[in-house]
């Protein structure tokens, strides 16, 4: 008797150990979005800046973070290249409430109108990437 409640309390202290090793739900596609990236007025010589807007679908505030890839792809010659300020940005903020907003977040300056998605730039999620330029959200933890 007392190998089967050994056996059977291992048994379950086992099991348990999957669903304790996978932490918190980070994922961001269905709770927060990136809204939408344009094209707005440059500052710095520059005569466009480019801007992400990350949307809340869920009641709950997060902290995201985000990457910015391969704008390389967009540069035209004879033209100087479009210059994205960090292609890492972690730790932004989106408040709770379904249809919050984050600030309006500028990511990068150049010569260049039209940068705007779906068409150049891909949003994507998670761990997904794209062959042109991207702006993917990852890392999407619940604040509150």
């Amino acid at each position: 008797m007392r190998h089967t409640i050994l056996a059977a309390t291992a048994l379950l202290a086992a099991s348990a150990l999957p669903a304790m090793a996978q932490g918190p739900n980070t994922t961001c596609q269905g709770r927060v979005v990136i809204e939408l990236v344009r094209t707005v007025q440059g500052t710095g010589g520059q005569p466009f800046g480019y801007t992400f807007l990350l949307q809340n679908r869920t009641a709950n505030p997060f902290t995201v973070d985000v990457q910015i890839g391969n704008f390389n792809a967009l540069n035209q010659q004879g033209q100087p290249p479009i210059a994205v300020f960090s292609p890492n940005l972690p730790g932004i903020a989106v408040p709770g409430g379904v249809g919050s907003r984050s600030q309006e977040i500028r990511f990068a300056a150049g010569p260049r109108n039209g940068v705007q998605s779906p068409s150049p730039v891909a949003l994507v999620y998670d761990g997904n990437s794209a062959a042109g330029p991207f702006v993917r959200l990852h890392n999407c933890r619940q604040t509150g």
